[in-house]
């Protein structure tokens, strides 16, 4: 097994490349081959320890970590949700926080519940106290995704009181428990006329076939978020912002369909946005984020691209183009490389993004099982 392993970062290890030492755009056909080091450190064992997983785990969670190119500043991020790996982790916080920072993924957008953080249902509270702060013992960030709801569309007093309750969490406990900032999820696009999602009291709905158009629902709907993204930081009080956006929006804002929803307007609040470019091929993925990336040019390090690695775990209802799940940790390994050749010469790129933690490490476990 550990030899059928070796194989296989030894396979990784010549496909991964790294950005080239010209100006002008890369070329991603020619693979561009740097000194990565994947070798097994000391560091590594300990985090191996903790995690709780084998070997083979370990050796196949190096290539991976070396192509998020940690060493050249970059940060990814990955969704974690409480129905989901919070409950299968849930008398384990340190081995999920060891797991991700093994894998080289610095932040963490962590949907935990309102009990937990309010301290009335003690079990998760405590499981969320331990896993901050083992998360900041190996490096990482904490988001709080509290701001998700679709019902804070039609009632600002709503976001106010979770933005209140992110602050009372952090005063609650020690410094090291407390969460680095909060992330937004709200999504717009959602809000179809009489839609199970679209909550009493909305004037705007969205409808990509007609609602577009300088002054149109589309248009106010998005005029709608960025108003409650500045609410949400005038009530954060420094907390720092971050909000996922669909790849759409730019798009539909540069061809003079809508005056809001740039990815500049979204910035205005927010340290940096993670765009949505959930589909199942690598040129795909590149193809849907660029645009937000070229209109952020002027913010170093401001724009995330998010990839889905679920399948039929959350967020989506096993729709295939959606996600990069199928083709495999290989591959994806390999569009790692390939995203972060594109964005060598892209000053806003911040790195990759994953949706979400279940479905990353079903591809990693996998890959070593198979």
């Amino acid at each position: 097994m550990k030899e059928v392993l070796l194989k296989k970062v030894l396979l990784f290890m010549l496909i991964i490349s790294g950005s080239s030492c010209h100006k002008e755009e890369p070329d991603i056909t020619v693979p561009v081959m740097i000194e990565i080091e994947t070798s097994t450190g000391r560091r590594d064992s300990l985090l191996a320890d903790a995690a709780g997983i084998s070997y083979e785990m370990m050796e196949a969670a190096l290539p991976f970590r070396a192509a998020l190119r940690n060493n050249q500043q970059y940060r990814s991020a990955v969704y974690v949700y409480d129905s989901k790996s919070v409950t299968g982790f849930l008398e384990k916080p340190k081995e999920l926080a060891a797991r991700i920072a093994l894998l080289g993924i610095k932040d963490i957008y962590l949907s935990i519940g309102k009990n937990a953080m309010s301290g009335s249902d003690v079990v998760r509270t405590n499981w969320l106290r331990l896993f901050n702060k083992y998360a900041h013992e190996f490096g990482l960030k904490v988001w709080a995704l509290r701001l998700a709801s679709y019902a804070q569309f039609a009632n600002d007093q709503l976001i106010i009181d979770e933005c209140e309750q992110v602050i009372a969490y952090n005063n609650a406990v020690a410094p090291d428990e407390r969460f680095d900032g909060v992330s937004a999820d709200w999504e717009p696009h959602v809000l179809k006329e009489g839609g199970v999602n679209t909550p009493p009291g909305m004037s705007y709905f969205w409808d990509s076939s007609k609602n577009y158009g300088v002054g149109g629902s589309n248009d106010m709907l998005l005029k709608r978020t960025l108003e409650m993204l500045n609410l949400a930081r005038a009530n954060l009080y420094g907390l720092p912002l971050n909000e996922a956006i669909h790849y759409m929006y730019q798009n539909n804002f540069n061809s003079g369909n809508l005056s809001y929803g740039s990815t500049l307007q979204f910035l205005e609040s927010c340290e940096f946005i993670t765009v949505m470019c959930y589909t199942d091929t690598r040129e795909k993925v590149w193809s849907r984020g660029l645009t937000p990336v070229e209109n952020a040019k002027g913010k170093p390090g401001s724009v995330s691209i998010c990839v889905k690695t679920s399948l039929n775990t959350y967020g989506d209802d096993g729709d295939v183009t959606t996600s990069l799940h199928l083709k495999g940790w290989t591959y994806l390994i390999n569009a790692l490389n390939y995203f972060y050749t594109q964005g060598a010469t892209k000053p806003a790129f911040r790195g990759i993004d994953f949706f979400e933690y279940e479905g990353l490490e079903i591809m990693w476990r996998d890959f070593v099982e198979s």
